[in-house]
C-alpha cells in the first residue's frame, strides 16, 4: 500500500465532498473510514497524484 501525503489526502477528500466517488455515499455517519485508492494501480503504472486518486467507501479486507 502506498503512503499518501496528508495534503494529497485532504485534496482528494475535499474534491469528493467527503463522499465515495463511486457510489456517492457520504462519509458522515459511517462507522468505517473511507479509503483513498488509486484509479490506475501503481503496478499498472499509476502515479500517486490527485488525478489518479479517488475517495472510496469500499473497505479493504
Amino acid at each position: 500500500m502506498t503512503k499518501i501525503p496528508a495534503t494529497l489526502r485532504r485534496l482528494v477528500i475535499q474534491r469528493a465532498n467527503n463522499r465515495c466517488e463511486y457510489c456517492g455515499i457520504s462519509q458522515v455517519g459511517q462507522v468505517a473510514t473511507f479509503h483513498i485508492d488509486h484509479i490506475i494501480p501503481v503496478v499498472a503504472g499509476g502515479e500517486t497524484t490527485a488525478d489518479n486518486r479517488k475517495e472510496t467507501g469500499f473497505l479493504r479486507k
